[in-house]
């Protein structure tokens, strides 16, 4: 598995975990899915990444999966 690969899988990982912890707004998931299927580089990925943290930031629901979530420590998607 090439590094693109294993963090796009991640992030879309990482997607439907927010989903299900209700952290997007209507309509939203999609839109960061669609970044995601639209990245062709590794560069790409990491600035959907960033987005969506800069994006989520300080609402409760994100703040609450972020310190319970192992995405925080176990993988490169989040940091």
């Amino acid at each position: 598995m090439t590094l693109f690969s294993s963090y796009e899988s991640d992030l879309r990982e990482m997607l439907a975990a927010l989903d299900d912890n209700d952290v997007f707004a209507p309509g939203e998931r999609e839109a960061w899915r669609e970044g995601v299927e639209e990245a062709e580089h590794l560069s790409d990925l990491m600035m959907v990444n960033e987005a969506l943290v800069e994006v989520l930031s300080g609402r409760e629901k994100f703040d609450r999966f972020m310190a319970e979530s192992d995405f925080n420590t176990e993988s490169p998607v989040l940091l």
